[in-house]
């Protein structure tokens, strides 16, 4: 016997064989259980989800031995010889070969032949919306008022090309994309009853690249098991079919986190260089981000379609970005995409929107911003407070002289008073209390050096010190307040230091956890300061920042629920 390709050898013989379309197949068969048969119907869908093989298994219910009968024997004569199609009482007609005025009206004249071996002449239109209007017109009559023993059924992926008068004359059921899971499984069952070893990894690709056809995804695993000789795997996928596998992806998101431009490079040109199209690429690209974002959210990961190591992969990838951050470079690659498919250097543009993500800065929360800008600015003392050195500091000179310094100082342009070098702290040696003592001016003293570790420590006071480590309490502690810790560690240690003697490290705790329960810093960090931020986003200058009317501007903007970042 010739060898038959398995789209065809596993096609669906009955209702309860086809895949993932209950909606469908339960409705047919209590229709024909109750006897509520109509004489039309058309059913909708993508390509290869079941439609022409839903209306072979209901010719079966209709004209087998046993029936009208939901569940048909398929050993019998008419229904072996409908599975073939070879039944005289079943005629599938071509719709995009057979559209013509001429066609519809032969067939009109057969509708009055009563069947042959079943109980009724079924006839089953494929891509019914190819007919012409014509057409159409001439098959109205008959698709109202057929003879008793004719039923139609059609088969479309267009719906909204068949006419209006058409549709209201039939019984419309609408077949859905089958879920990357229950392709999965139907192929997990194919290859054990064919004896075949195929690795998870490669049938969840496969089956991803089907998208949601069934069709396609025994097309593709019949012409991979063709190609192999061993073990499937997921390599030997990507190379039959010009695809790019999930691991460069993997390796290309873990080069966009590190910023390192020439390895991702390397690997776009490397995946083209492999057969990869650049559009296939990016259509990859923008699901493997997709699904990192789906990671980042609560319950994400079941919407995940992978397999369960695979899935485990993207949850941890997605713990090295922010969902802002996956939005903002989903929405890159998408536009991406559309360019390079009209582009006359597809190549170029691919490499720079592959640059793009490497050095996309990370997102800023405007609100957040704003917050710790204010908190920031709220923390400066008075203009009449006295610094520590000013406490401290011994009288050595004669009040006239004092007075004297006082009265130029006061006459001194503002711009020079600014900039006018302060005195050297006393170093203190550290302890809670004196640390909590002398909270305000250590603050003011940083504000002086790095207003952005100004702006986040503002808002806490010391809750600890232990060996060395000084513990911060905040009431909320946020991802900018961490990036800038991290970024600005050293430095604080510095200007700490200065202050207190013995401070080796700082961390943030949320008010009401223990010491030592500080919150984890990253590594690296792209922020910059609050008032540099706002100045990347709204093109202000940073010594503009400060006044209230852009604030109050700001402000406005966000109630107007205008996004930035």
């Amino acid at each position: 016997m010739a060898y038959q390709v398995m789209a065809r050898k596993w096609r669906p013989s009955a209702f309860d064989q086809v895949v993932a379309q209950e909606h469908v197949t339960r409705t047919l068969a209590n229709a024909v259980s109750q006897d509520k048969i109509g004489h039309a119907y058309l059913f909708c869908g993508p390509r290869g989800v079941g439609k022409t093989s839903t209306a072979r298994s209901l010719a079966k219910s209709l004209n087998c031995v046993e029936g009208p009968t939901p569940t048909p024997c398929l050993n019998c004569k008419v229904c072996k010889a409908i599975t073939d199609g070879r039944s005289l009482d079943v005629l599938e007609i071509d719709g995009a070969s057979n559209n013509g005025v001429d066609e519809v009206r032969a067939l009109r004249e057969s509708v009055g032949y009563a069947p042959q071996e079943g109980k009724y002449r079924v006839y089953i239109i494929d891509e019914v919306h190819m007919l012409s209007q014509s057409a159409f017109n001439a098959l109205l009559k008959t698709l109202e008022e057929p003879p008793a023993h004719v039923i139609f059924m059609f088969a479309t992926t267009e719906p909204q090309k068949i006419p209006a008068t058409v549709l209201s004359r039939c019984q419309r059921f609408d077949f859905r994309r089958i879920p990357t899971t229950a392709i999965v499984d139907h192929l997990n069952s194919i290859i054990a009853a064919e004896g075949y070893d195929v690795e998870p990894d490669a049938i969840h690709f496969i089956a991803r690249k089907a998208d949601g056809a069934m069709r396609d995804a025994q097309s593709l695993l019949d012409q991979i098991l063709s190609f192999s000789e061993g073990t499937v795997t997921q390599a030997a996928v990507a190379e039959v079919i010009g695809a790019v596998d999930s691991d460069t992806y993997f390796q290309l998101m873990e080069h966009v986190a590190q910023s390192d431009s020439g390895a991702a490079l390397w690997l776009l040109n490397h995946a083209i260089d492999m057969g990869g199209g650049i559009e296939e690429f990016f259509g990859g690209l923008m699901e493997h981000i997709r699904n990192l974002l789906v990671g980042t959210l609560p319950e994400g990961a079941a919407q995940i379609e992978a397999h369960d190591n695979e899935r485990a992969r993207y949850i941890n990838q997605a713990e090295m970005f922010g969902e802002h951050d996956l939005l903002r470079m989903l929405n890159l690659v998408s536009e991406a995409e559309w360019t390079i498919s009209r582009s006359g250097q597809p190549r170029v543009r691919a490499e720079l929107t592959v640059l793009k993500l490497v050095h996309l800065p990370a997102s800023v929360d405007l609100k957040r911003l704003l917050t710790a800008l204010e908190s920031s600015d709220s923390q400066s003392p008075p203009s009449g407070a006295k610094t520590p050195e000013q406490v401290k500091k011994p009288a050595t000179s004669a009040p006239d002289s004092a007075q004297q310094r006082t009265d130029t100082s006061a006459q001194a342009p503002l711009a020079d008073q600014a900039t006018a070098p302060t005195a050297t702290p006393v170093i203190q040696p550290a302890s809670l209390e004196s640390m909590t003592a002398g909270w305000d001016s250590l603050l003011k003293h940083i504000g002086e050096h790095k207003k952005s570790l100004e702006g986040t420590l503002g808002r806490g006071r010391p809750m600890g010190y232990v060996d060395g480590v000084l513990s911060v309490g905040l009431p909320k502690i946020t991802s900018w307040d961490e990036r800038t810790l991290a970024q600005e560690q050293a430095a604080l240690i510095g200007l700490v230091g200065q202050f207190f003697d013995g401070i080796s490290e700082i961390t943030l705790i949320e008010q009401g956890q223990e010491q030592g329960q500080a919150t984890p810093r990253p590594e690296s960090a792209k922020m910059s300061t609050p008032r540099q931020q706002l100045q990347e986003l709204t093109g202000i200058e940073a010594a503009a920042i400060n006044s209230e009317p852009i604030i109050g501007a700001l402000k406005t903007a966000l109630n107007l629920k205008i996004i930035g970042g």
